[in-house]
């Protein structure tokens, strides 16, 4: 997030807070070029080199900043005061978070779909229940 401390100054003996008015830098990182484990080995994916190098041409060029990249987003300071969170993932649409990949597609069923789903579980489970039983008999001998 790029949003900017602003100075303080004093007029006529009142202090007065400058207001930021460029809008707020925001990107989603996936991946930071490391694996998430103890090991930290390096990984080819690094959406934060990425994130940087655009926060830099944002910085640069604050009210004429354009970018395609879809993790890239950027939102007017008054945002953040109405809003009730700073978390601003929650600011991408479930939709443009399947389409970077962040989030999974969610298949609902109906009934007869969920009722066909659960025949299959007993089935299955079904299946393992005549061995499962010989070994208990194997087991007492």
């Amino acid at each position: 997030m790029g949003i900017t401390k602003k100075a303080k100054s004093v007029e006529n003996g009142i202090e007065v807070k400058e207001k930021q008015s460029s809008p707020v830098f925001t990107y989603l990182c996936s991946e930071i070029g490391e694996t998430r484990d103890v090991n930290r080995f390096d990984i080819s994916q690094n959406d934060l080199e990425i994130a940087a190098n655009l926060y830099c041409m944002f910085k640069g060029a604050k009210t004429i900043f354009s970018t395609e990249d879809k993790r890239c987003k950027l939102f007017d300071c008054e945002c953040f005061l109405k809003a009730i969170h700073w978390s601003v993932d929650r600011w991408w649409t479930k939709d443009e978070k399947i389409e970077l990949g962040i989030e999974d597609e969610v298949e609902t069923v109906d009934l007869e779909g969920y009722i066909g789903l659960i025949n299959e579980v007993i089935n299955t489970l079904n299946e393992y229940n005549e061995p499962l039983r010989e070994l208990g008999k194997k087991k007492k001998k």
